[in-house]
């Protein structure tokens, strides 16, 4: 069944949840004293889409309320409007003094999608499937496309010693085009991701018409099964609030696979408006294998 053109403002929540970053970012982060990760390093779930978030993870995910309050609807900063960008050609040069360690495992993943989207009070089946594309990194950075039923989400992140961060996501729908290009870069996940470390980020989209705000923390540890394979997971809670032309306010849940650095398993709730419609979204995905075709 076709998705409803509304589904895209859960996309996008989804690909910010996996895959953070906006227009002129402000992030910070805290940490407790619980133990580290251990093994290989974690990495962002943004996707979906990160979600979660992925990037990325499917598109249908997004977000269960956590710490962070929601952004004030004041307009975008004179800085932000002067500084859209048209849509770019082509992917940014690669950084310097990076960590590739921290690089996904490139090739192409799948993740099969359920749940419901209700927009202007009628519900409408959810199910699918969304693909993950993961480039080599380039450097310090690694690209990412998220393809679903009603979209297409462009990620670049940049790898650091002290997490991931994203520069760049560019989502493109039915239903409108959106870009977000952090600066200084947005923490997508930081290195490491003690359980109860949290951090948050917000700004505006390069259009300067949407203003997101976003709070993650990582919750707890979990062990989850993919094709047959048990893997250790972080489990990161984030919050997306965004208020413009687009208004959403969502939580999404996301297990990342802290030796794959890949987000295998989300649910996300949330509500809004697109358009003067109101939806909802109650939404869930999971990767189908550790291994990309």
């Amino acid at each position: 069944m076709t998705r409803p053109v509304l589904l895209p403002a859960a996309l996008l929540a989804a690909a910010l949840a996996l895959s953070a970053c906006n227009g002129d970012a402000s992030s910070s982060a805290s940490s407790d004293a619980a133990a580290p990760l251990t093994g290989a390093s974690s990495a962002a779930p943004s996707t979906v889409p990160s979600a979660a978030t992925t990037s990325g993870a499917p598109a249908s995910a997004k977000q269960t309320p956590s710490a962070g309050a929601a952004p004030s609807a004041d307009a975008p900063s004179a800085s932000a409007r002067s500084a859209a960008p048209a849509l770019p050609t082509s992917r940014p040069a690669a950084r310097t003094a990076g960590s590739p360690s921290l690089a996904t495992r490139a090739g192409r993943y799948t993740y099969d999608a359920k749940g419901t989207v209700t927009a202007g009070g009628a519900p409408h089946d959810a199910s699918g499937t969304a693909t993950l594309t993961v480039d080599e990194p380039v450097g310090d950075t690694q690209s990412t496309v998220l393809e679903g039923d009603q979209g297409r989400t462009e990620t670049d992140t940049q790898l650091k010693s002290t997490g991931r961060y994203v520069t760049r996501l560019l989502l493109t729908t039915p239903a409108f085009s959106k870009e977000f290009r952090p600066v200084p870069a947005a923490l997508l996940l930081p290195e490491p991701a003690t359980v109860g470390r949290s951090w948050s980020w917000s700004g505006t989209s390069t259009d300067g018409k949407t203003r997101v705000t976003a709070t993650s923390r990582v919750l707890r540890s979990e062990t989850v099964t993919v094709g047959g394979t048990s893997v250790p997971t972080r489990v990161v809670e984030t919050r997306l609030v965004l208020r413009g032309d687009v208004v959403y306010d969502g939580t999404t849940t996301t297990d990342v696979a802290t030796g794959q650095r890949l987000p295998v398993r989300e649910h996300g709730t949330g509500k809004g408006t697109i358009s003067g419609i109101p939806f909802s979204t109650d939404t869930s995905s999971t990767l189908r294998s550790l291994d990309p075709s």
